[in-house]
């Protein structure tokens, strides 16, 4: 979480720990929000400062000011202490943009934003359309993106990093709970073409290996607790299929180990 305050008209950070106060007086007005949509941002209008902290919805009024929720496309325009206008919004792919000129309307369209940027590049694919829509009005996950990234194209690979600057931490993650496995259902089926790449997941990683391996089973585990609160036996099936991953990693390493002379 950021926490960042326009004064004089000039954004910089500052440490959300020294916020804690301000952060306790929310949780006691609002419930914590569900964070597996990015980009939601708290805006606070108060005395002489414009502060914005990401993670925190919803709108709601309060004696530490007037605090307003911007989703994923919404902007806002604010005034600093000077009277001066700064132009806020969420990006449709989460990104948070704040600057003293007007934004441009195509970070705030998926059908305006332009994925190709060179006409040397040809026309956007079908499945780089579909990912792109999924990318700014799905639920995203570390895993089910690291689907979207390796399982569509150079131009989609690009649009992710440009988004997320510290995605590559994350481009091998894989899902381990059944939340998890959920949002990347739910991306093979906002991305059809990306069901036909599926087996080249088995490269990514020894757990995305196994994890294919028995994805049948897991569908089936999902589509039959579809519904329900939770899914234990697709919790416990997840569990245990990373966990043999896991030992099985390590036995190949002690025997190569031992196999030194």
């Amino acid at each position: 979480m950021e926490f960042k305050t326009f004064k004089n008209n000039e954004l910089r950070s500052i440490d959300l720990i020294s916020f804690a106060p301000i952060l306790k007086e929310i949780q006691k007005i609002a419930s914590p929000p569900d964070l597996g949509q990015p980009g939601c941002i708290l805006i606070t209008e108060s005395e002489s400062k414009t502060k914005v902290l990401t993670g925190y919805p919803p709108h709601v009024k309060s004696k530490i000011g007037n605090l307003h929720i911007l989703k994923r496309g919404d902007s806002i325009e604010l005034k600093t202490e000077k009277d001066q206008t700064v132009y806020a919004g969420v990006t449709i792919f989460g990104k948070l943009k704040c600057q003293d000129e007007k934004l441009d309307p195509r970070w705030f369209d998926v059908n305006l934003y332009p994925l190709t940027q060179d006409k040397n590049e040809g026309p956007e694919l079908p499945i780089e359309t579909q990912a792109k829509t999924w990318l700014a009005k799905g639920e995203t996950g570390s895993s089910s993106k690291a689907l979207c990234y390796w399982l569509t194209t150079k131009r989609v690979k690009k649009l992710i990093e440009s988004i997320d600057e510290h995605c590559r931490d994350d481009l091998k993650n894989y899902p381990h709970d059944p939340s998890d496995f959920k949002r990347c259902i739910d991306f093979l089926e906002a991305v059809p073409g990306a069901k036909d790449q599926f087996e080249k997941m088995k490269k990514v990683s020894g757990e995305w290996a196994s994890l294919v391996k028995n994805w049948p089973n897991l569908t089936r585990l999902y589509e039959r607790d579809k519904g329900k609160a939770s899914s234990k036996e697709l919790y416990d099936e997840i569990q245990k299929i990373l966990l043999s991953e896991k030992i099985n990693r390590l036995t190949i390493k002690e025997a190569k180990t031992s196999a030194k002379p």
